[in-house]
C-alpha cells in the first residue's frame, strides 16, 4: 500500500504517521486508506491533510486522479519526491482554503485532520464547496473520551477533539446522509459473513458474563461517510499485516530500533516542552533552580569558613 521505499523518510514527530513505522499506528492508518480505496475507483479524489503522502499514493492506484493537500511545505516537497505517478499531484493548502475549484471533486478523504482545526464549520463549508452535488466525504476523528483516556496529558498537536455526539451533529448539519463507524486495534477472534449483508456485533467476556454491542466496543477513532446523495455500501472489516498465502506474517518495513527510540524520545520531549503543564510550571522550575544555586553558594561559604 505504500510507495517507493528507497526514498529518505520524514522524521517521526510523534503525530504524523510515516510508513516506516509498524505496530498499532500502522494498522490504524493503513486500514483507513484500505477502506477508502473501495470508494474512489475511477473518481477525482482530494486527500485533505495528506501528510507524508503514502495514503494518496495508495488511493491513486484505483482513482482517476488524486490531489494530496497539506499545509506543511516540507511535507509536500517530500511527497512530490517520493510518490510519483501520472494521476497523483501534491500541493500546499489548508482546510480553510482548499486549492480546488467549486464542485470539482468526487470524493474528499480526510483522516485525522479535524482535531487539528478549531473552526470545524469552516472546514465543512470548504469541503462542501469543492465537492460535487453527489460527492462523498470519508472522514475520521479521534473519539474524545476514549482517546483522552490513553494519556494523562492532552495531545499537544490536537486543538479541538470531538465526542461521538459532536461528530455526528457536525456531519448531520452539513450532509443529508451519513453512516458511522468505529475503529480500534483489538486482540480477538473475527467471524464475518461471506454471504450477503449482516450486522457487526462485538462480544466481550468479563469473566462473569457475556455482553454484546452493535458495532465496536469503545472505539478510539470515529469514521463516517457522508453525502447529500444516497450512500454507497462501505464494508466493515479487519486489517492484518499477514500474507494470505503464508502462515508467517511479513516483517513491517521499519526503521532501525536505535532510530525509532531516538525519534520517539525527541517527539516525547517536544510534546513535554509544548504542553500546558510545562508552561504553567516554568516559574516553579526557575525558582527551584535559583534555590539550588543559593544552596550551593551557602554550602561553599560554610566550607570556606571551616577552613
Amino acid at each position: 500500500m505504500v510507495g517507493p521505499t528507497g526514498s529518505i523518510s520524514l522524521p517521526w514527530t510523534g503525530e504524523r504517521y510515516v510508513p516506516e513505522l509498524g505496530g498499532t499506528i500502522a494498522l490504524e492508518h493503513l486500514h483507513r486508506y484500505a477502506t477508502a480505496r473501495e470508494l474512489v475507483e475511477g473518481k477525482l479524489v482530494l486527500d485533505l491533510a495528506c501528510g507524508e503522502g503514502y495514503g494518496s499514493w495508495s488511493l491513486s492506484e484505483s482513482a482517476q486522479k488524486v490531489l494530496g493537500v497539506d499545509v506543511d511545505a516540507d511535507v509536500i516537497r517530500h511527497a512530490k519526491e517520493r510518490y510519483q505517478r501520472s494521476n497523483l499531484e501534491f500541493v500546499i493548502g489548508c482546510c480553510a482554503q482548499i486549492p480546488c475549484g467549486d464542485q470539482s471533486i468526487d470524493v474528499v478523504v480526510s483522516f485525522e485532520t479535524i482535531e487539528h482545526v478549531r473552526e470545524h464549520d469552516a472546514m465543512m463549508k470548504e469541503i462542501k464547496r469543492v465537492l460535487r452535488p453527489d460527492g462523498l466525504l470519508f472522514i475520521s476523528s479521534p473519539e474524545q473520551d476514549a482517546f483522552s483516556a490513553l494519556s494523562s496529558e492532552p495531545n499537544p498537536f490536537h486543538v479541538k477533539e470531538l465526542s461521538r455526539g459532536e461528530f455526528r451533529s457536525l456531519l448531520a448539519a452539513w450532509f443529508k446522509h451519513a453512516a458511522f463507524f468505529g475503529q480500534r486495534v483489538t486482540y480477538g477472534s473475527s467471524i464475518f459473513s461471506e454471504d450477503g449483508i449482516c450486522p457487526v456485533v462485538s462480544y466481550a467476556w468479563t469473566g462473569r458474563e457475556l455482553i454484546s454491542n452493535r458495532g465496536l466496543f469503545r472505539p478510539q477513532f470515529l469514521m463516517a461517510v457522508a453525502s447529500d446523495a444516497p450512500l454507497p455500501l462501505v464494508s466493515s472489516g479487519v486489517f492484518e499485516p499477514v500474507d494470505p498465502c503464508s502462515d508467517r506474517p511479513p516483517a513491517w518495513p521499519s526503521m532501525t530500533a536505535e532510530r525509532i527510540q531516538r525519534e520517539q524520545a525527541e517527539a516525547e520531549l517536544a510534546a513535554v516542552l509544548h504542553s500546558a503543564s510545562w508552561r504553567i510550571t516554568s516559574p516553579l522550575r526557575a525558582a527551584s533552580a535559583l534555590i539550588n544555586k543559593l544552596g550551593d553558594f551557602m554550602r561553599a561559604s560554610v566550607h570556606r569558613i571551616k577552613w
